[in-house]
């Protein structure tokens, strides 16, 4: 039981740091930057609770971008925008402040888009603790679940591996190419920043 929650809070882990590392990630190709910084640490907000989440645009060398028209917007995860504007860098002040909002849980995506930035999308979750399954578990998936979980323990050292990414560090935050054993041979991937 210890090892099944273990493997949650790294899955979890993994998920949000590889969330993490998408808002700091630095522009490709010598283009300017968007940094988007949650007021959460981990990017995570109850259901119904209000996320502000600040968007500031940077050139290469990490000064503030004074000229160009960003469109920055949040939406549903579909078409449904729940917040838009479009940013004058050379006459609206930096950062910009989003405040964003959901009534059911689930996710938030948040874009800019303009001609002197890489065309950015990232997340913000709400609610993770309340999100249900559309279809719901078929009769003895839990148990099968579990054996599976216990097989791979007992079947499969972890084997976890970490690897610096220098090509997507920034100088605030160090990235590691991370994975871990599966069975078959095959390996679980994901991106961890530090």
């Amino acid at each position: 039981m210890k090892r099944d929650n273990k493997i949650k809070k790294l899955l979890m882990m993994v998920g949000v740091a590889t969330v993490a590392v998408g808002m700091v990630l630095p522009a490709a190709g010598g283009r300017s930057c968007v940094h988007f910084r949650p007021d959460s640490k981990n990017y995570l907000y109850k259901t119904g609770e209000t996320a502000v989440v600040e968007a500031s645009f940077t050139d290469k060398a990490g000064n503030a971008l004074k000229q160009g028209v960003v469109e920055l917007w949040a939406d549903d995860g579909w078409t449904n925008r729940v917040w838009t504007r479009t940013i004058d860098l050379a006459k609206d002040s930096q950062p910009v402040r989003m405040e964003l909002s959901r009534s059911t849980p689930g996710s938030l995506r948040i874009h800019a888009k303009g001609a002197s930035i890489r065309e950015r999308m990232d997340r913000i979750l709400f609610g993770v603790d309340e999100i249900m399954p559309l279809t719901p578990c078929p009769d003895g998936f839990e148990e099968y679940w579990r054996g599976e979980q216990r097989r791979l323990e007992r079947e499969v050292p972890i084997d976890a591996r970490k690897e610096p990414a220098p090509d997507i560090s920034t100088s605030d935050h160090d990235v590691f190419r991370v994975s871990f054993a599966t069975f078959g041979g095959s390996r679980i991937y994901g991106l961890l920043a530090v």
